[in-house]
């Protein structure tokens, strides 16, 4: 996925809506949302899934790169 589609899909979801597409808590600390962002990453990965699964990876990609910025 190219950081041009991950930037599009960043601005579909809502900042609240990317701890719901990580299934956490806002008061997660950075190494447990890495560890959940990982484990979600290979599971949804596409060329471990299939190319159905590129939607849904790129939302979690991208809600991983808003929370985890500073």
């Amino acid at each position: 996925m190219t950081l041009r589609a991950q930037t599009r899909y960043a601005l579909q979801v809502s900042r609240e809506d990317y701890y719901a597409v990580l299934g956490i808590s806002d008061t997660i600390d950075d190494d447990e949302l890495r560890r959940i962002w990982r484990k979600l990453a290979l599971d949804w990965h596409p060329d471990r899934v299939g190319p159905g699964s590129t939607e849904r990876f790129a939302r979690i990609s991208a809600a991983y790169a808003v929370l985890s910025d500073p």
